[in-house]
């Protein structure tokens, strides 16, 4: 007889981790049929699509902005309802066992689906959105017409968790056991806070001694592989000028055209740098100056001022190698000095075309692997699992659009190549 899986883990990395609270998650009963495509869904219409689409929807529906994008329109805000409902979920859905894991009410979810090996493959999905405030539709709606699913999050990035609970779903009915151990984990404040779900993840599956084979991380890449992305890294600058009144600028220090030569420098760095890299296989790299802010008292001569400059990082680059460079193109722009502040941005992300999961998924996805210009939680998981790739459904050019849709198709296409995936027999998978 097989063992019983991966041992249930007790640690509780820099947060605290739990078994799923029993607080009355949502259930798979008859009032939210949430199945293989028919059964009453919201408000009791009958939905004639397939699980992965009526999954979506459903997710859609929760609200799961990220604290820093709330906004008038974005309901309860923050992960915490997600998180309930999908460890709910897992749990009907036959997980072996779930954790919640978190330093607040915002947690972490980790399932465990025994399978027929020792191979362990995670699939991590951030639970939270960007903001909705300029969308031009209900973002939380969740419509399904026009062969596609609407709504926030219905490309960044709640399509890969719907294909997962869908394709869970179909075991349980069947009694499929897959041929790998499967870990479904959905994590908290990618879109902001310093990719901090992925740090706990990553800080737990250590302390666990969880040996992961395999780590998909979820984002909309056009339902192709993607084994590289860009890094990034941001500074911050505040100038410290002197005050003196409008009338006599010459007897103060302006920390605003400090702050313009600062900027001007920035901007003659980033076209040295696209010409620089123009080869570089992630792309070229980039620098531009995103936030400033100085002044307010229209008679007097600004004694402070701040501009943030994000650096996008590409092949061989580091994010101390390019904060350092940044700081010394500024000291040698200002005339003023300067504090700096620099940002917990993360390394590029690359590993190969031949990798055995990216070449995997292509052979199941008939798509070409590539890089993406995404950031993703992979910037926390370097030497997390043996083999790391980003995959999901959907144009990349719909996240945080005003308006946000996943098609129909690729949706159940990603449902087929997760399932595919974890039904091959491992002797048969590419090492």
């Amino acid at each position: 007889m097989r063992r019983r899986g991966i041992p249930r883990p007790t640690g509780t990395g820099s947060g605290t981790s739990e078994e799923n609270p029993a607080s009355s998650p949502p259930t798979l009963d008859n009032k939210s049929n949430i199945g293989h495509g028919k059964g009453p869904l919201r408000g009791g219409r009958v939905s004639e699509q397939p699980g992965s689409a009526t999954w979506l929807s459903r997710l859609v529906s929760i609200p799961s902005v990220n604290p820093a994008h709330a906004g008038p329109r974005s309901g309860a805000g923050g992960e915490a309802a997600i998180s309930a409902a999908v460890a709910g979920w897992a749990e009907e859905l036959g997980a072996e066992w779930v954790r919640t894991h978190g330093e607040t009410e915002r947690r972490n979810v980790y399932a465990f689906f025994p399978g027929r090996s020792r191979r362990l493959l995670a699939l991590d999905v951030h639970f939270d959105t960007v903001g909705v405030e300029q969308m031009t539709e209900d973002p939380f709606s969740g419509a399904i017409s026009g062969g596609r699913v609407w709504g926030r999050g219905a490309v960044d990035a709640k399509p890969m968790l719907a294909a997962a609970l869908a394709m869970l779903e179909q075991f349980a009915a069947d009694g499929i056991r897959p041929e790998r151990d499967f870990l479904l984990v959905g994590t908290i404040a990618e879109e902001s806070g310093g990719f901090r779900g992925a740090e706990l993840f990553a800080e737990w599956v250590r302390e666990n001694s969880l040996p992961l084979s395999e780590l998909l991380i979820a984002e909309p890449t056009a339902g192709a592989p993607v084994f590289g992305h860009q890094g990034g890294v941001g500074v911050e600058f505040v100038i410290e000028g002197r005050t003196a009144h409008s009338s006599r600028p010459e007897v103060g220090a302006n920390a605003i055209d400090a702050a313009a030569d600062i900027v001007t420098a920035i901007r003659t760095e980033h076209g040295r740098l696209r010409q620089a890299t123009a080869g570089a296989l992630l792309g070229p790299a980039s620098v531009s100056t995103v936030e400033i802010s100085g002044g307010g008292v229209r008679n007097m001569v600004p004694g402070k001022c701040s501009v943030f400059a994000t650096r996008r990082l590409t092949d061989h680059e580091t994010m101390q190698q390019a904060a350092d460079e940044l700081i010394a193109i500024a000291r040698a722009a200002s005339p003023l000095p300067f504090t700096t502040t620099v940002g917990r941005g993360g390394n590029p992300f690359l590993t190969s075309a031949d990798d055995p999961l990216v070449r995997r998924l292509a052979e199941l996805s008939g798509r070409k692997p590539g890089v993406s210009s995404l950031g993703t939680n992979a910037f926390r998981y370097e030497g997390l699992a043996a083999h790391t790739a980003v995959f999901g459904p959907g144009s990349p050019d719909q996240a945080h659009a005003p308006q946000e849709w996943c098609e129909i198709g690729e949706l159940e296409k990603a449902r087929a190549v997760l399932t595919e995936y974890l039904l091959t027999p491992v002797e048969d998978s590419p090492q």
